[in-house]
């Protein structure tokens, strides 16, 4: 969703030029751009404000928030567009500069978030912009001919024009023209300069106030603090002043991190021993929601005897965990667990650096736990780190990885999702010691007619890559292929008592999975029997014994066909296929979510009303919009096609290379970075390859960009899973290498089209102008004047930069709703279509111009 609010409000900008330019003079588009500039910088500050103070933190105004989020991003669409108006000719350096500006925030955003936090880094980037509008009007005000840096070159055109055309009707007349010139040169600067005194005025009161903003962060960190929603965990905290103490918050370029205290611990089993002791320090929120605790220890093993009481700890009693693998570790809750059972050599991977640093905050208060010989700490993604190593364990515990953060947003972002894949199931078994090792999983009830076929689907094709297997699909060989894999599961309920708020399945609470490498023996379902029945838990699935209703037909289901599942409660759930590497969507609850059905409609919604507004200012402002689509169509359907098409590439080759690249900070830095810097180069290239040949960029380009995406197609799964053994700067640069080429051709069709509509409307131009220059009775005669020429170099480029904006908002979307339903790299196939058929609209505009 912030994609599409930060394209919409582009393009909105965009188009708000477009309407308004028969208005806009060219001597004037320096101040609108000033102005604009300064709007971006104040809206940034209407936006925290209006976040901070007087919008409720509920979903019931989730719009009003959208739309004072996108006010800044309109204001920046309106300076971009002012700057393709005025110099359609560079539109390949300025598109450039644009694209590798955009690069270099990717390398600037962690750094930012960490030092002053979300809010802080938009008081920051309000102050660069307010500094930059003021060395800009300092600049602009010691040269008296500022405008004509400006005014392309056609405008001086126009006026060698003018001078001509009263030279035919005597010197006179050409000397009275140039003295109005001169009065009027005389007026413009005159009023400009009174405005860059307003403009000097009030960037220099925003410089003062964001500086002192920024000054006083350290000090008073809530003075702009964006509120969590009413429905996340963290609103309830901070409601609560009275029971919770909030202690600080961290931020990185993918994760808020706040850690809280309760002030008076009733409330959460699982931090109170046998005793009644308190045993939490802390809790550690990740995106206000997702806790992970921080656990009292002395740093002995007796004080660890209370986790036993736990259903946690049921794993340890039935395993032998000389060795244990937690990926996920958060807080440190289920390495003590590990400690506590036995474990000899505990390796902890977390993902978030921030959570690490948080944890090491209460030091000895928490054992100095992940500083301890036994525990090996490794900062990494689970799936990455495993790709990584021969190692193998007793014990990989997994649990409530991206619990209710991902439930949330939606379940569709970020490389959480890679962990609960068929191919990451096949992984975890891979590293269990044979026989005896054990995949332990905790997630909630309500995911198990998603867990289930993953499970079952995993097991299978372990089962068929076996020694014991393929299956000859007798019925005897299905049979003992079934019986062999519920052998190997148990689900039981793992807290028993702690229900959350009840959903359309029933009530909400965790649940204990445990998959074996081999079939549970009589001795470990006698343990775990007598463990449920003493803690009054649920059994959920135990080989050969129970099998909870609501989810023997799905398991049975299961059994006989995978991704045919249906009926029952849960049937629009189990219906959806396993989730794997090519479509790692576990916490989607549809085929295609709601949210994003949501999403796509009020962006096309928008989108119309937006078009209805754009027809009745044009009318007000004598645009005849119907006349400028229809001679502009196919200039704007390859914008549109272009502009899906490189959503559908971005965003996928974004998704895929998450897996290689491991942490989403690396990841998103390394993609953005290389896809961003690649496109602005390949812009570039296009205005100095083709200077006079645009249509041969692009009829050149495409077909290189089928070629290349083909050769993804069929070698990006074999390139991912051979990369992500090796070091991490050699991922990197993998990653550059693979992803450089494509955005490298991608940047040509862009400037191509822009400059390719330039050239065109301009060879119209210059007939008239020959025309006007030698007879005068030709213009007035068709309806033709000086003034409408002088627009030449305008020729609709902000109307097309504006669509192509909108689609790209649009495409961000279906690109995402494609990719779970046809898979990711189907879906690059999918952009290539959109890429293929701006290639055939090209190749009629080539005709067109040929004519």
């Amino acid at each position: 969703m912030a994609i599409s609010i930060a394209f919409f409000g582009l393009g909105v900008g965009s188009l708000v030029v477009h309407t308004t330019k028969n208005r806009l003079r060219r001597e004037d588009i320096p101040i609108y751009l000033l102005k604009s500039s300064l709007g971006f910088a104040i809206s940034i500050g209407v936006f925290l404000v209006v976040t901070s103070y007087l919008i409720p933190p509920s979903v019931n105004f989730l719009y009003l928030f959208y739309l004072i989020s996108s006010l800044p991003f309109l204001f920046a669409g309106i300076a971009i567009a002012l700057i393709f108006y005025s110099r359609p000719r560079d539109i390949s350096r300025l598109y450039f500069l644009d694209l590798v500006g955009s690069a270099a925030a990717t390398l600037l955003l962690d750094p930012l978030l960490r030092s002053f936090g979300a809010e802080y880094t938009l008081v920051f980037v309000s102050l660069l912009v307010s500094v930059t509008c003021m060395v800009g009007i300092f600049v602009m005000s010691r040269n008296k001919a500022y405008s004509t840096v400006f005014i392309s070159r056609t405008s001086k055109v126009m006026r060698y024009l003018d001078r001509l055309a009263a030279s035919a009707h005597g010197n006179r007349e050409s000397s009275n023209t140039e003295q109005d010139l001169a009065q009027n040169n005389t007026s413009t600067i005159g009023r400009n300069r009174t405005q860059l005194i307003r403009l000097l005025t009030t960037s220099l009161v925003l410089v003062i106030i964001f500086s002192l903003i920024l000054a006083l962060s350290s000090s008073f960190t809530d003075l702009v603090s964006i509120k969590p929603g009413e429905k996340k965990g963290l609103h309830y905290q901070l409601s609560n002043p009275s029971g919770f103490e909030h202690l600080f918050t961290e931020w990185n370029s993918f994760s808020r991190i706040d850690v809280t205290r309760q002030v008076h611990n009733t409330t959460q089993p699982q931090s109170f021993d046998s005793s009644g002791r308190s045993r939490a320090l802390a809790a550690i929120a990740i995106d206000a929601d997702a806790d992970t605790p921080v656990i009292r220890w002395n740093g002995t093993m007796q004080d660890l005897e209370w986790i036993k009481d736990y259903m946690d700890f049921l794993p340890y009693e039935i395993a032998e965990t000389n060795s244990t693998l937690v990926i996920g570790s958060g807080g440190g809750e289920d390495v003590l667990a590990s400690l506590a059972g036995g474990s000899r050599n505990v390796t902890a991977v977390e993902i978030n650096p921030l959570i690490i640093e948080a944890a090491k905050r209460f030091g000895s208060s928490a054992g100095n736990l992940y500083d301890r010989d036994q525990v090996k700490l490794v900062i990494d993604e689970g799936r990455r780190y495993l790709s990584g190593t021969d190692s193998r364990f007793d014990l990989i515990m997994i649990k409530l990885v991206d619990s209710w953060a991902a439930q949330l947003a939606g379940g569709y972002a970020l490389s959480e999702n890679y962990l609960y894949t068929v191919e990451a199931f096949k992984q975890y078994l891979e590293h269990l010691n044979k026989d005896h090792g054990i995949l332990v999983m905790i997630r909630w009830n309500i995911e198990l007619p998603r867990l289930i076929p993953l499970i079952y689907q995993s097991l299978l094709e372990d089962y068929e890559e076996s020694p014991r297997g393929p299956r000859n699909g007798s019925v005897d060989s299905v049979s003992r292929e079934n019986q062999e894999i519920l052998s190997r599961v148990i689900v039981v309920e793992n807290k028993p008592g702690l229900y959350f708020l009840p959903s359309s399945e029933g009530s909400i609470y965790p649940v204990l999975v445990m998959i074996k490498n081999s079939a549970f023996t009589t001795e470990e379902l006698e343990i775990v029997k007598q463990r449920v029945s003493e803690r009054n838990a649920k059994t959920i699935l135990l080989p050969g014994d129970h099998m909870q209703s609501e989810f023997e037909e799905i398991l049975s289901k299961s059994l006989g066909s995978i991704g045919s599942l249906g009926g029952g409660a849960n049937s629009s759930i189990s219906s959806l296929p396993p989730p794997t590497d090519d479509s790692p969507f576990f916490f989607a609850r549809e085929r295609i979510p709601l949210q994003l059905i949501m999403i796509l409609t009020t962006v096309l919604i928008l989108s119309g009303v937006l078009f209805t507004i754009l027809l009745y200012y044009s009318k007000l402002n004598k645009i005849d919009m119907v006349t400028v689509m229809s001679s502009n169509k196919y200039y704007l359907l390859f914008a549109t096609c272009i502009g899906l098409g490189f959503m559908f590439f971005e965003i996928t080759l974004i998704q895929k290379f998450l897996l290689i690249l491991g942490t989403p900070v690396l990841a998103l830095t390394a993609i953005l970075f290389s896809i961003l810097i690649a496109t602005g180069i390949g812009s570039y290239a296009s205005g100095k390859l083709f200077p006079a040949r645009p249509a041969r960029a692009i009829l050149v380009s495409i077909p290189l960009i089928i070629v290349l995406t083909m050769a993804y197609y069929f070698l990006i799964d074999d390139v991912i899973y051979q990369g992500i053994v090796l070091p991490i700067y050699e991922r990197i640069i993998l990653t550059v290498i693979f992803l450089a080429p494509i955005g490298f051709l991608m940047g040509f069709q862009f400037p191509s089209i822009i400059r390719l509509a330039t050239g065109h409307n301009r060879k119209y131009a210059d007939v008239i102008q020959s025309q006007i220059g030698s007879n005068k009775k030709f213009a007035d005669s068709n309806n033709v004047s000086l003034e409408e020429i002088n627009e030449t170099d305008d020729h609709n480029v902000t109307l097309i930069w504006g669509v192509n904006i909108i689609a790209s908002v649009i495409g961000s979307v279906l690109a995402i709703i494609s990719s779970m339903v046809v898979g990711l790299n189907n879906t690059l196939l999918v952009g290539l279509g959109f890429y293929i058929g701006a290639f055939g609209i090209m190749l009629g505009i080539s005709r067109l111009h040929h004519g």
